[in-house]
């Protein structure tokens, strides 16, 4: 049974703010070289599972119209969906983009072609695979690092708002709610597994760190949770 309903907006939770907060506060304090935060870089995975549930949730919160109680957007609410993701995303991130380019440029401490293909990566959502291909090191410490390096995990988002909404979309349709967390599960759980097959003690582990296919694992954690958590999911 096909049912419309109106659309919903996602209730403020200040707690979420707080693990943000907390997540900053521990990505800082590794980068500043905090004694006893080792493993501050891990916050960012804490930004991955918040992205996720709220991503989700709101995907599945602005659909329309209900199939067998299941919320499922339609085409033009995915459009949508990617239209809002991109107009809150895209400003910010160029102006930053911009603005970082000019004043590397002015102070000629990076070579312009190097300083542009960057930005052009940064720009396009795909600054991680960028600086794989560049063999650029997250974790290097000694060679002068480029400024759009932490790009990357805005990169990996992108590509996650981009491929998920279909996938989830897929997933309702053909099994409601209980297919689409399945699929989250299963896919974050293939996450971990590539995760664990390229790290090594041995070797810079950047390929791990920087890949969408090793780091989407907390997204589609955080998206799981919105689907069993959500009201309005048969």
């Amino acid at each position: 049974m096909t049912q419309s309903r109106g659309r919903t907006a996602l209730p403020y939770v200040a707690a979420i703010d707080g693990l943000r907060a907390l997540a900053v506060l521990a990505v800082v304090a590794y980068h500043a070289s905090v004694a006893g935060v080792p493993g501050g870089f891990f916050g960012v995975d804490v930004f991955f599972v918040i992205s996720g549930y709220l991503v989700t949730a709101l995907f599945l919160a602005r659909a329309r119209t209900q199939v067998g109680g299941v919320p499922i957007p339609d085409g033009a609410e995915t459009q949508d969906f990617w239209y809002r993701r991109a107009r809150r995303l895209v400003p910010a991130a160029a102006a930053a983009v911009v603005l970082t380019w000019l004043v590397y440029a002015a102070l000629g401490v990076r070579s312009l072609g190097d300083l542009s293909a960057e930005a052009l990566a940064a720009l396009g959502y795909v600054g991680n695979w960028f600086f794989l291909v560049r063999d650029q090191s997250y974790f290097e410490t000694i060679t002068s690092p480029s400024p759009f390096l932490h790009f990357w995990s805005l990169a990996v988002e992108a590509q996650f708002y981009v491929v998920w909404p279909l996938l989830l979309i897929g997933a309702l349709k053909f099994g409601g709610r209980l297919a689409a967390f399945a699929l989250a599960v299963s896919l974050a759980a293939i996450s971990t597994l590539v995760v664990a097959g390229l790290y090594s003690p041995e070797a810079d582990p950047s390929r791990a760190y920087y890949g969408t296919d090793a780091r989407v694992a907390g997204l589609l954690l955080g998206a799981a949770l919105a689907i069993v958590v959500r009201p309005g999911l048969a």
